[in-house]
This record gives structure tokens, C-alpha cells and sequence, in this order.
């Protein structure tokens, strides 16, 4: 079994057949996930998805967090690394998704103030600049809002049943399925879920695993007429600014690799 870690802080443990996620802190954020995870769920159930994707039941929501049925299953480099045919059935199934909720949105006008406020101070002022200054030419585009996991990495999948489950629902400071892009590029671009086991060392197939995932999101993001490549990048720059503000205090080498990633992004721009 390979863990996989966050930066939520948050117990999270099972307890028989349910999960449980629980705050001593303010609860507002953990709440909100209990409840997004039950609408996107009612959402999906009545989706032609429904026999692909599956969100666990939140079986009680309390004053500072909630259960839900728990899942076991594998995560995403134990696919990779001992099951690596099963990789494209599954990235075609979180590209169809990711449709799914770009056909359930709705096109409004850029806003370019969420972008200023969630900013940290400790974002390098070079790429807050240049987010900012990129947003800005944005401001008169029309941007999807609507349905949106938030945190749609492959760290927040489980494997299990020939399904995938969708947990970790998270609450965005921009209500778009870019953002779910942004997550998934996120992946891409650290290798996220290796990054957060508790793995030593990436192994050939699961760096070709991550391959395969960048050149599929890449082919599908050029290809798809409903996509604005521009909207791409900068929730994608975005994405991996927003991170500096997580890294453990030592990990020099995590944020070199973050502001490596920025910078990359940058140049592909």
C-alpha cells in the first residue's frame, strides 16, 4: 500500500466502515467540502457517468466534520507502477469528466479580483506580477463557471470496483472547471501524488505513467473547441503559485522544484 499525504491538516481516520474527517480549527472549509462532496455526487449520479465515477456517501455532517462511507481501494501509482493497461481506460474516463463539467457551466465574465486576493505574500513577486498582468488582459473574456471537484488530482481518486472515486473535495476561490485542468496539470507538472507518498524513488513505469497523462491532457486541452487555452495557463500558473505557501519549513528542494515548474510555464507560454 503506498500513503499519500496533504497539507489539509485535518484528522481524517476510519473508523469501521465509514470514514472520518474532523477540525479542531475553523470548520467552515471542512463543512463546505461535506456538502460540495454530496452535491457533485447527486450531480454525477444522474450523469451518464454514473457507471464510471463514484463519490463517497457522506453518511453525517456534524459541527466540525462529517463521515462517509469508506473506500478501499488503490490509488494512482499502484495503477501505474504493477497495472499500467488500465492507465488509458483511465485517463479517458477523467477527460470525460472534466466535458461533464465544462458542459454543466455557464460562460461569465472574467474576474480578475478572486486572482488578487488569494495571492499569498510569500508567492515569488516576479510570478504574481506576471499572473496578474496576464489576468488583467482577460478581464472582457468570457470564463466557465460552474461545476467543479477543486482539487482534481489523481491523489484524490481511489481506485476500486472497475470505478473511480472522487474524494477531497475542495473549495475554490474561482468556481471553474479550469480549475479542475489547473489540478490535473498540477500532477502532471510535479508528479503530485508521487511527490506526497511515501515512496523514495519514482520507478520507469510510473515516469512513463506520468508521460502518458501529460501527453493525453496536452493532446485533449489543443484539441477541444470549448477550451480557451489562455484560461488554461493562467489557472495552471496559479495552481502552482498557491503551493509556496504549503511548503514545509527545510523543503528547499520542493520549492526549487515549484519554481522550476512556474518558470517552465512561463516559457511555454
Amino acid at each position: 500500500m503506498i500513503y499519500i499525504r496533504g497539507f489539509s491538516g485535518d484528522l481524517a481516520y476510519r473508523l469501521g466502515n465509514e470514514f472520518v474527517k474532523e477540525t479542531y480549527g475553523d470548520p467552515k472549509r471542512l463543512l463546505h467540502q461535506a456538502w460540495k462532496q454530496r452535491k457533485y455526487g447527486s450531480r454525477l449520479h444522474l450523469s451518464n457517468l454514473s457507471n464510471i465515477f463514484r463519490v463517497p456517501r457522506v453518511t453525517s455532517i456534524y459541527s466540525n466534520g462529517f463521515k462517509m462511507e469508506y473506500i478501499e481501494g488503490k490509488n494512482i501509482l499502484e495503477i501505474m507502477e504493477n497495472e499500467p493497461e488500465k492507465l488509458e481506460q483511465i485517463v479517458d474516463a477523467i477527460l470525460k469528466l472534466l466535458n461533464w463539467e465544462f458542459s454543466q457551466s455557464v460562460k461569465r465574465p472574467f474576474r480578475v479580483k478572486p486572482f488578487i486576493k488569494k495571492l499569498s505574500p510569500v508567492c515569488p513577486k516576479e510570478f504574481k506580477a506576471f499572473l496578474l498582468q496576464e489576468c488583467k488582459k482577460l478581464r472582457f473574456r468570457l470564463c466557465d463557471v460552474g461545476m467543479t471537484h477543486g482539487d482534481l488530482s489523481c491523489a484524490n481518486m481511489v481506485f476500486a470496483d472497475e470505478k473511480i472515486y472522487l474524494v477531497d473535495f475542495l473549495r475554490v476561490f474561482y468556481r471553474t472547471p479550469y480549475q479542475d485542468v489547473a489540478k490535473l496539470y498540477q500532477e502532471c507538472d510535479l508528479h503530485w501524488a508521487m511527490l506526497m507518498s511515501d515512496y523514495s524513488k519514482e520507478n520507469k513505469n510510473i515516469k512513463n505513467g506520468y508521460d502518458y497523462l501529460t501527453w493525453r491532457l496536452n493532446q485533449w486541452v489543443e484539441s477541444n473547441k470549448v477550451i480557451d487555452g489562455c484560461f488554461v495557463k493562467i489557472f495552471r500558473l496559479m495552481c502552482l503559485c498557491r503551493l509556496f505557501p504549503y511548503i514545509p519549513e527545510g523543503r528547499d528542494d520542493m520549492y526549487s522544484l515549484i519554481y522550476k515548474r512556474c518558470v517552465d510555464v512561463i516559457e511555454e507560454w
